[in-house]
């Protein structure tokens, strides 16, 4: 079978699906699983030359994509984060574009600073954050912590691959939070943080559950590091959260409890809407 003939055939599968509004993610599963196209350039050029990859399992692949809502990085096993092409191993959360705004404005925020900060990336998954950090404010000294050890290894893969030297450490965010020492200028998380009726299906199939939700209480992770805060962040110091849709209005009952809302300001997403928080401690 030829590349436009696998190409057509997976497309005339899912084209009627609900789900179906691009072929840019048929384009990219063919990408991932031949050695010899990499892009449509290759493509355009190859279309008529033999797959080398097992047809099946690609049309399988981009049918779980559209039916399933099976996250494209969960197929493939990279994704992009800003400039950064990630690995993304089996049930590890893919990074969305919505971290990707906030995160490239901390970024900036960081290199106008032109300081050697120490930045603690909490909840890490892939590392997306924290190696974003260091890729693009390389004076900063970053180190990265989750409590899956898949992630953990992950993220090691993944500073390998981009030449990227970070501390890496797999503990629970409290116990860390509690037990360690280190001191850092900024912290950044994007903890589990959907309600227990916005985790439906679809979402676990693929990406592991403590990544989305890890307690009853939407905001017990944003409490638990802001109570502590003298543990981890210098006097002085920002604590930058992301947090989901509809939570802007919780986020700032927390911060006004805890008296922090005037030293605090919030950042929108590509549609507009507040996903994140800096505050200065």
């Amino acid at each position: 079978m030829k590349f436009i003939e696998a190409f057509d055939r997976a497309k005339k599968r899912v084209q009627h699906l609900k789900g179906f509004d691009t072929e840019l993610p048929i384009f990219e599963i063919i990408f991932a699983k031949s050695k010899i196209v990499k892009n449509k350039i290759s493509f355009a050029a190859m279309r008529n030359t033999k797959i080398d990859f097992n047809f099946h399992d690609f049309s399988r692949e981009v049918f779980d994509y559209y039916k399933h809502q099976k996250p494209l990085s969960q197929i493939t096993h990279e994704t992009k984060f800003l400039d950064l092409t990630l690995v993304v191993d089996e049930k590890i959360f893919e990074p969305r574009a919505d971290t990707e705004c906030w995160t490239n404005a901390i970024i900036q925020m960081l290199k106008l600073e032109k300081k050697n900060y120490k930045v603690l990336d909490l909840c890490a998954g892939t590392g997306c954050i924290g190696l974003a950090i260091k890729r693009h404010v390389p004076f900063c000294d970053v180190t990265l912590v989750d409590i899956n050890q898949k992630a953990i290894d992950n993220i090691k893969t993944n500073a390998t691959n981009l030449n990227l030297k970070v501390k890496t450490i797999c503990a629970d965010y409290l116990k860390f939070i509690k037990q360690d020492s280190e001191i850092f200028d900024v912290v950044v998380c994007n903890p589990p943080y959907l309600g227990v009726d916005e985790l439906h299906q679809n979402l676990i199939r693929y990406e592991h559950k403590i990544a989305f939700n890890n307690s009853k209480n939407e905001m017990e992770f944003y409490h638990n590091i802001l109570t502590n805060r003298s543990l981890i962040t210098k006097e002085g110091g920002k604590i930058i959260f992301e947090f989901g849709y509809s939570q802007k209005v919780m986020m700032t009952n927390l911060l006004k409890q805890l008296k922090l809302l005037d030293q605090s300001f919030f950042l929108r997403d590509l549609s507009g809407t507040y996903r994140c928080v800096v505050i200065s401690v």
